[in-house]
């Protein structure tokens, strides 16, 4: 029997005569409305778990016992930061994501846990990250210094993760029980300009341009021309296969345009990128390539621990004035590609941008499970720019008093503020929460004075035996 048929009967059980069965009838109905939302939200929750791959914390806990050295390491150095490490993020692409900040006792989220909206997916994608959700609740790959820094990525516990500004702070028994510190990580709020309200999500010259866009949007018109990636040209062929324009190409920031095809053994792409000096070289090619597909750097493998870098930015390390020659082989059955865009770092010009940053870092930063309360001094008026993602449910004070959300392109949340010393709370409230718990309370009220009027009626209404019947004489029977 389904559960709108067990319905149906216990309506035409309340429906009867007896007063027993009636009665019965109605405290089974209101006991089935809510153990039905009970249950459904267990079985949403155990098809997430499911879904998701969530790992109980036996699962890898060796790992967190031979990482407790750097973890410590982590904790330290953020308390040394004051307002600056109140709150980070940390990396490790591992099986289980036991790098998660809240496992190990730090005050930290990896991104895994800490970006799971969809705007800002598509705002990183656009960026040159590649988001996706496989066996785990999020996967990313693909980041850059910049997106590193931005994000607040503190430190790193895997050496797939590690990009320019990047230090070593501590080794186990092996690479990969080391540990890494990101010297240009921001922390969650700064000041920041207003420009970068105007920030587009997304830029036809690729993630690149775009990441240049975002930070001369933050520090305002004196890094406006400052090019940290700097566009070198390069050009991409099928070796032992063809390429053919695609008849309707994806409309996105980085659309698909071409599909390269298979014709014998050994067919790969190779992308040739003109490197004018000894510098950091970057490569980005929007794809539907196997997302674990070697990549080879002058013939030497990109990928040597097994990390996926294909889908998103591929760091190619620093590299001689000269050509460098990019190499991926192709899959059987080919894939589709987009434009090659490619950029070489700027280190010295991009450490002066983050210095720059760096000094509209609060004096006081407090964060907790639902609230962000900072104190900052912002040299004129501007915005207190937060790497938190721009979910519905924010809302904000200034000084004490009802403040602006705003965010950037629709991504983040930010904070106008004026010249001068201010204190800025952010607070979150679920969208929807006291909606459903407005209606849960109603529907409670309602089941009370339902059962309230039934025993009131039972009061009023004579006994059977007292009503006089027109079929005897003086109401005998």
């Amino acid at each position: 029997m389904c559960i709108r048929d067990r319905y149906a009967a216990l309506l035409l059980l309340y429906k009867g005569r007896r007063r027993f069965v009636k009665n019965a009838a109605l405290a089974l109905l209101s006991l089935a409305v809510p153990l039905e939302l009970a249950g459904n939200t267990l079985d949403v929750l155990h098809s997430l778990d499911e879904e998701l791959g969530f790992q109980a914390r036996s699962t890898f806990a060796s790992y967190l016992e031979k990482t407790e050295k750097q973890a410590g390491q982590v904790a330290a150095l953020t308390r040394e930061e004051g307002a600056a490490g109140a709150f980070y993020r940390v990396e490790d692409r591992t099986p289980y994501n036991p790098n998660d900040g809240l496992v190990r006792g730090l005050p930290a989220l990896s991104h895994y846990s800490s970006l799971s909206r969809r705007e800002t997916f598509r705002f990183l994608k656009n960026l040159g990250l590649t988001v996706s959700s496989g066996d785990k609740l999020l996967r990313y790959g693909g980041s850059t210094s910049a997106l590193d820094a931005i994000l607040g990525v503190r430190a790193v516990f895997a050496p797939q993760e590690l990009r320019p500004g990047m230090q070593p702070a501590g080794w186990g028994s092996g690479l990969s029980e080391a540990l890494w510190i990101n010297r240009n990580a921001l922390p969650l709020a700064y000041f920041a300009d207003k420009a970068v309200l105007s920030l587009p999500a997304e830029a036809k010259e690729g993630p690149f341009a775009l990441q240049n866009a975002l930070f001369a949007g933050l520090g305002g018109e004196a890094w406006e021309d400052a090019l940290f990636y700097r566009p070198l040209s390069a050009e991409i062929r099928c070796v032992g296969g063809a390429m053919t324009p695609l008849k309707e190409p994806e409309l996105s920031s980085a659309p698909l345009t071409t599909a390269a095809s298979v014709a014998e053994d050994g067919a790969r792409l190779e992308i040739a990128i003109e490197n004018p000096d000894r510098q950091h070289v970057l490569l980005y090619l929007a794809n539907t390539l196997p997302e674990n597909s070697p990549v080879y750097v002058n013939d030497w493998p990109l990928n040597g621990y097994g990390e996926w870098v294909v889908r998103g930015v591929m760091d190619l390390g620093e590299q001689p004035a000269g050509t460098v020659k990019v190499s991926i082989p192709l899959p059987e059955s080919g894939g589709e590609i987009g434009e090659v865009w490619a950029a070489g770092f700027d280190q010295s010009l991009f450490d002066s941008l983050i210095a720059a940053l760096r000094q509209g870092t609060p004096s006081q930063l407090e964060v907790t499970g639902t609230e962000v309360s900072a104190e900052i001094t912002a040299p004129r008026d501007g915005l207190l720019f937060t790497s938190i993602p721009c979910d519905e449910g924010w809302t904000a004070w200034v000084d004490g008093e009802p403040a602006a959300v705003e965010n950037v392109a629709e991504a983040f949340l930010c904070i106008p503020v004026s010249e001068g010393t201010h204190r800025v709370t952010l607070r979150f409230f679920p969208k929807g929460l006291a909606a459903g718990a407005a209606v849960s309370g109603l529907t409670a009220l309602l089941c009370a004075a339902a059962a309230l009027w039934r025993r009131r009626q039972k009061k009023r209404a004579p006994a059977d035996s007292d009503i006089p019947s027109a079929d005897f004489p003086g109401g005998q029977r």
